[in-house]
């Protein structure tokens, strides 16, 4: 059995100007970007990942609101 994760960012409606400038692609991810992710994992092409938790969230992780 294979788990994988992907994680999307905020919401877009749920960020703050200043807090997507601090992003390093200083942008909002989209959703087609977190889809293609998904796809790949349930694809042939992911049988050898496992366990495996994907940030697609444009390194937003790093970032706290102020």
């Amino acid at each position: 059995m294979h788990a994988e994760a992907a994680t999307p960012g905020l919401d877009p409606s749920e960020i703050l100007a200043s807090y997507v400038a601090k992003q390093s692609i200083s942008r909002i991810v989209d959703r087609s970007e977190v889809a293609c992710v998904v796809a790949f994992l349930a694809s042939a092409s992911a049988a050898m990942v496992s366990g495996q938790v994907f940030a697609v969230d444009g390194n937003a992780e790093i970032f706290h609101l102020e």
